[in-house]
């Protein structure tokens, strides 16, 4: 969301990620840890590409360090990118209830049905459920359907009690 302040300040919405199921929701992990190696051990090159003499090994030494460098510089920014993913996704999920609340948006709607029996030769499946989406949220712009909503900040409360408490 971009914000200009003074006059004919404006705030773009867009909805970057359309409705979908899932069979499971995503964590954190799927998140951060996409696009980022998972194996734990590094393989060694085979015996005859190894350095033969102390030149070789200079070169190989200077290769292995800068190769390193380059691949934490890459997993770094592979980790910022898939976090600012994270954010994006989750502050939406959120934007998307508040404006849902609002009348700007409207909601998903999904159709369900029970199916007795279906199925094929192979397979054969009682009592199946099926959903769909007919109907994707949009957004509302006619701006007199839209409702004001009211929100209250709680206050923390203090570990200790003052003389009025007890």
């Amino acid at each position: 969301m971009t914000k200009k302040s003074g006059i004919g300040a404006y705030y773009p919405y867009k909805i970057q990620r359309e409705e979908r199921f899932v069979s499971v929701p995503p964590t954190w992990r799927d998140y951060l840890l996409i696009g980022l190696p998972a194996k734990q051990s590094i393989d060694l090159p085979i015996v005859g590409a190894m350095p033969k003499n102390d030149d070789e090994m200079m070169v190989w030494r200077s290769a292995v360090k800068s190769g390193w460098t380059e691949g934490d510089a890459q997993a770094a920014a592979i980790l910022q990118a898939n976090f600012e993913r994270l954010v994006r996704d989750y502050t939406g999920m959120m934007r998307y209830s508040i404006l849902l609340q609002q009348g700007m948006i409207t909601r998903t709607q999904v159709a369900e049905s029970m199916q007795t029996v279906t199925g094929d030769g192979k397979e054969l499946k009682l009592g199946d459920n099926l959903r769909r989406l007919t109907k994707k949220a949009a957004f509302e712009i006619d701006a007199n359907k839209w409702r004001p909503t009211i929100t209250r900040v709680l206050k923390p409360q203090t570990a200790a009690k003052t003389e009025e408490d007890k």
